[in-house]
């Protein structure tokens, strides 16, 4: 019975998404000019190649801050809450500021939180 509701579920998932691209398909406007079909819609005519290379260093930069912010945003329950939860909490939230503060200390060292490198 089980088997029979599932199959049966899997059935209209996929007899849905067939419907919307079909109907997406035949209700859609078909006006294609060639202005239309650059890789920009943007009014401007592309000019140059579509790839340009970037230093590491902004990449790097984006990367730190992402790890950083989410360890951030971890801590916040973990602020609200560690004095419901006792010692074990107090430690293991120390724990993991501990090992951000040696993340931190480590890009230093390494370097990579500068913006230029000697």
């Amino acid at each position: 019975m089980k088997l029979i509701i599932l199959l049966s579920f899997i059935f209209v998932v996929i007899l849905l998404t067939l419907a919307g691209y079909l109907l997406s398909y035949f209700l859609r406007p078909y006006n294609d000019t060639p202005l239309k079909n650059l890789p920009y819609e943007c009014g401007e005519i592309p000019q140059g190649e579509g790839r340009l290379k970037f230093e590491s260093k902004y990449y790097i930069a984006a990367i730190v801050f992402i790890i950083f912010e989410i360890e951030a945003v971890l801590l916040l329950p973990w602020i609200s809450e560690y004095k419901n939860y006792g010692i074990e909490a107090l430690l293991a939230g120390l724990i993991f500021l501990l090992v951000l503060f040696l993340g931190i200390v480590y890009e230093l060292k390494k370097g990579d939180l500068k913006w230029h490198k000697e």
